[in-house]
């Protein structure tokens, strides 16, 4: 493969004398990369040739492109960036899905491979795309960023009115920025800007940055596991799982929980809740099919090893990390696309018919409002002749009525004005009658969420011995609904009391809502509940009347002396 950091120096050692006299010096410089023969040389020069010829008609910026937006944001500018974006977006957020339609200087799942890129390369290159569009607004935009974050440069490159190969090349060994593809590209693009015209053998920089471009993109490939592996997996961790059944409670999965614990401190270590991973998945796999999908994973990683129940327990916390990772890289990527407002060009037709948000009511219902207060107006000034005078003319008659119509035209105004406010402060109070009723009925769960937060808050009390079977085996009998919690928890609660009820807060929206009738008390797992979910059974718990309560521990033990004392105390 060429190594073109060594071209860019045998570039600089063919500007500077003849072949024959530089042949020696070029060869040694490209060491193993270089032409071995003549007619390798020669086949060289030609390339260059045609470079040259490129040059004449439009040179492809595809590589150019690629590296002016990965590079072009350094140091100096990533704390101001925000600043620089929200300038943009505000002057030409409308154009934006114009500019996006010129295309992406870089593949969809490349994006630089980070956060920082997807932020700074998006907004970037759609600004590079308005400035070739015709936007004087982007072009000024780049020409005043490389001013002001490469001024150095900045001041050596607006002297030329021209540059040949040996100028940029000077320009791009600059020590004070040592990525040279990256001090490439932008002198070009900067060149573009500042219409600032090249000579033919340029080309050579532009050749030479495609091809770079094309060696680095390799696109990843997706790896899939067999159907056939996924099924002898599964019933491997199916027989596991089984086994796991006959130990008592607290020796189950041991090496899972083990694990979630270490992890539960390392979270909370970086300022994060401790149930922070299962708050951020956004695909549940659930203990069986997560524990078979790392067994398959680890077999097609390490074909020649055995692995044990427990590898797989300490694998599999690995395995919902990346998957964590994934989703929240996934969701960035999507929130950038919807903030810019390209939702609708990257899927065309996907939220046709769905989106509920109809922005042109809301400024319907603005003009109507503006429409219905009285404009204020500038003070009329009359001078009439006084009707009761004989001095009175037709005239004058005449500019009286038509003032006292200008005048019951604003009563009449004013007291539509008022009618329309009487009739809106009406249905405001309507709606706080409602509210103060709403209010009412929130008494009994705001009482209960105090309790819940003062127990929560409070040591354990020194409580009577009652062993942890005895207090399972009574509130077991009772009819509970809980609503909330991860899959897995509520699996562990599903083997020790059967006749409970679980509410996923996956699958709100498929709930039924006899699912309550006959349950003598409802339990929020608050830990692990989205809202959506908590608003809707909390309305179903307030008409069936049913009892309710909080907790908050995936500790078993406490609980299960929570449930205890609320139902047998």
């Amino acid at each position: 493969m060429v190594n073109h950091k060594k071209q860019l120096d045998a570039m600089h050692v063919l500007n500077h004398g003849s072949l024959s006299e530089r042949e020696a010096e070029w060869k040694d410089m490209m060491s193993e990369d270089a032409p071995k023969s003549p007619l390798e040389l020669r086949a060289m020069i030609d390339q260059w040739r045609q470079d040259q010829e490129i040059m004449k008609i439009a040179p492809d910026t595809a590589g150019t492109d690629y590296f002016f937006l990965e590079t072009f944001v350094n140091d100096m500018m990533i704390d101001e960036f925000w600043i620089i974006a929200t300038a943009f977006l505000k002057e030409c957020y409308q154009e934006i899905p114009e500019y996006a339609a010129l295309g992406w200087a870089y593949p969809e799942w490349d994006i630089f491979q980070n956060f920082d890129g997807i932020t700074y390369g998006q907004i970037l290159n759609l600004v590079l795309n308005g400035a070739r569009s015709g936007s004087e607004y982007c072009r000024e935009l780049l020409k005043y960023l490389y001013k002001t974050y490469y001024k150095r440069e900045y001041n050596q490159l607006k002297r030329f009115h021209k540059v040949s190969m040996q100028d940029v090349f000077n320009m791009v060994c600059n020590d004070d920025y040592t990525d040279r593809w990256g001090n490439t590209a932008r002198i070009l693009t900067m060149c573009e800007m500042m219409e600032i015209s090249m000579e033919g053998n340029c080309g050579t920089f532009y050749r030479m940055l495609n091809e770079e471009r094309e060696r680095r993109e390799v696109e990843p490939e997706m790896l899939t596991i067999e159907d056939e592996l996924r099924k002898e997996c599964k019933a491997v961790t199916d027989a596991w799982q089984e086994a796991e059944k006959a130990k008592p409670e607290d020796e189950r999965d041991k090496k899972y929980w083990e694990v979630e614990d270490f992890l539960a401190e390392c979270l909370r270590y970086n300022d994060l809740p401790a149930d922070f991973l299962w708050r951020s998945e956004m695909m549940d796999y659930g203990m069986n099919r997560q524990t078979s999908t790392v067994l398959a994973l680890l077999k097609m990683t390490y074909p020649d090893r055995e692995f044990t129940y427990e590898d797989v327990q300490y694998y599999a916390h690995l395995f919902e990390l990346v998957n964590v990772i994934s989703n929240f890289d996934w969701a960035y990527r999507e929130t950038m696309v919807s903030l810019l407002g390209l939702h609708e060009q990257e899927f065309p037709g996907m939220f046709e018919g769905r989106i509920l948000f109809k922005p042109e009511t809301v400024l319907a219902a603005t003009h109507r409002s503006s429409a219905a207060k009285p404009a204020p107006k500038a003070p009329v000034i009359t001078h009439m002749a006084p009707i009761a005078t004989a001095q009175a003319s037709d005239a004058d008659y005449k500019a009286e009525i038509s003032e006292l119509r200008r005048k019951l035209h604003e009563q009449e105004q004013q007291s539509r004005y008022l009618r329309e406010q009487y009739q809106t402060m009406k249905e405001e109070l309507k709606e706080a009658e409602a509210q103060v009723e709403g209010y009412k009925r929130d008494r009994e769960e705001l009482i209960a969420l105090r309790e819940h937060v003062y127990r929560e808050s409070q040591e354990m009390p020194e409580a009577p011995v009652i062993d942890l079977d005895t207090m399972k085996k009574a509130i077991g009998e009772h009819s509970i609904l809980i609503v909330g919690g991860h899959v897995n928890w509520q699996n562990r609660l599903k083997q020790n009391f059967p006749k409970w009820k679980f509410i996923d807060i996956h699958y709100y929206n498929t709930v039924d809502v006899k699912v309550v009738e006959g349950v003598e008390k409802v339990y929020f797992f608050t830990d692990y509940l989205s809202h959506i979910t908590y608003r809707m059974m909390i309305n179903v718990i307030r008409d069936k009347g049913v009892p309710f309560g909080y907790v908050a521990n995936i500790n078993m033990e406490r609980m299960v002396r929570q449930i205890y004392e609320d139902m047998e105390g």
